[in-house]
């Protein structure tokens, strides 16, 4: 609580790791307030705290305002999919969240959830938010889900006989052979040339990153599919 007080006006920390540190959701609560406020915080780490859905809900407040918080990880707190599902719908409600990663990877959600994810995304075409995996999907489905992006990608370049490299640099008008990942999954979640679900869209992301986070393009000029 003494920490999230002198967060509160803070205009300098960019990113914040809390996590294994037990504060429950009294702690959860006050960081709420933190992210109400805070307009520089961009990523905030507070994974194995023992917070539950009641926590949550009132970090899911904080986020209805927050204009800065791009990653925020949760993972191994004690989260229902209601839980889950306060969080996403903060993000929708605010239209200047600027979240690209949500990191709930040890909960089990619903169809129903993923449904409700996908308005969230038509909103904030950016965000990914990783769960632990759908409950009830079925093994084909599942397959579906995994099959190799860049593959895809490369059948689609085949068929119009253009090189892999011009398709991606095609992602923007200006031809950049970079781009933030932020940019990156807007652009690729806005063409319909190739496809593809949010669990491919992370492995794309994380085979062409770079070290300062940037998707880096010219990679591909020496990588195969």
């Amino acid at each position: 609580m003494a920490l999230s007080n002198g967060l509160k006006a803070n205009i300098t920390l960019k990113t914040l790791d809390l996590s294994m540190n037990g504060f429950g959701n009294e702690g959860a609560a006050a960081l709420a307030e933190v992210l109400r406020l805070n307009s520089c915080l961009a990523s905030l780490d507070i994974s194995s705290n023992d917070i539950s859905t009641e926590g949550v809900s009132k970090i899911s407040k904080g986020l209805e305002f927050n204009e800065s918080l791009k990653v925020l990880k949760l993972f191994l707190n004690p989260i229902s999919i209601d839980g889950a599902t306060l969080l996403i719908l903060s993000i929708k409600k605010n239209p200047k969240s600027k979240m690209e990663n949500l990191d709930i990877s040890n909960v089990m959600v619903s169809e129903q959830f993923v449904k409700t994810l996908d308005g969230v995304y038509a909103v904030h075409p950016q965000l990914d938010v990783v769960y632990k995996s759908i409950q009830g999907l079925s093994v084909k489905k599942t397959i579906l889900q995994w099959t190799n992006p860049m593959k895809l990608i490369q059948s689609y370049a085949d068929q119009k006989e253009i090189t892999i490299l011009d398709f991606f640099k095609s992602l923007s008008a200006t031809g950049a052979m970079k781009m933030s990942a932020g940019e990156f999954w807007k652009a690729m979640t806005k063409q319909n040339q190739v496809p593809l679900n949010r669990s491919q869209l992370r492995e794309l992301t994380k085979r062409l990153e770079d070290s300062t986070g940037m998707v880096d393009f010219s990679v591909l000029s020496v990588a195969k599919p």
